[in-house]
């Protein structure tokens, strides 16, 4: 497996799309997935942390792949310059047969209260359950949850049109049955 990942231009582009978002009442939050190398000194990663934290942006950091160039050390540079409060955390997925999800539902990145493996969205990833429609939370995402329910109702019609359709399908041929002899 190889490839080249551009981390700088990533982290502003997230940041850009982030700027112009339109609830501004959300939380600003980049999720970086590093599985390749990064060409980048820790000069730099650290002035792009900087900036995000000047521009109070959190940032995870998912690192999968193997240890190579001083990966881990220049992300937790990065990190190091962006942390604030502690509200941005960073996790070393080993390589091995692990899914990366079965990894990352246990860490501070995904459940509320900080603690791993304690908090509401892992039991909720590992019941398969929420409290909320569709499993959306309109809350932290109010767009997702209105595309997704007005995606619903209009299964739902379609489905109610289909059947009526076929209702009176089979009762026009019920009633061609009558007529002919």
């Amino acid at each position: 497996m190889g490839g080249k990942m551009n981390l700088a231009a990533g982290i502003q582009i997230a940041q850009l799309a982030l700027k112009h978002r339109q609830n501004k009442l959300q939380h600003q939050r980049i999720i970086v997935f590093a599985g390749s190398p990064i060409k980048y000194e820790k000069k730099v990663l650290e002035m792009i942390g900087k900036k995000l934290k000047k521009n109070s942006v959190t940032l995870d950091i998912v690192d999968f792949s193997e240890d190579e160039d001083g990966k881990p050390d220049k992300l937790e540079a990065l990190l190091a310059s962006v942390n604030n409060n502690d509200s941005s955390h960073i996790v070393h997925v080993p390589p091995g047969q692990n899914a990366l999800s079965d990894v990352l539902i246990s860490t501070p990145m995904f459940t509320r209260d900080g603690e791993g493996g304690g908090g509401f969205a892992a039991h909720a990833a590992s019941v398969g359950v929420t409290n909320f429609d569709f499993g959306v939370d309109p809350n932290i995402d109010p767009e997702l949850a209105l595309a997704v329910r007005v995606s619903m109702e209009e299964e739902r019609a379609r489905q109610e049109a289909a059947t009526k359709k076929a209702a009176e399908k089979s009762s026009n041929q019920e009633k061609e049955e009558e007529v002919q002899p």
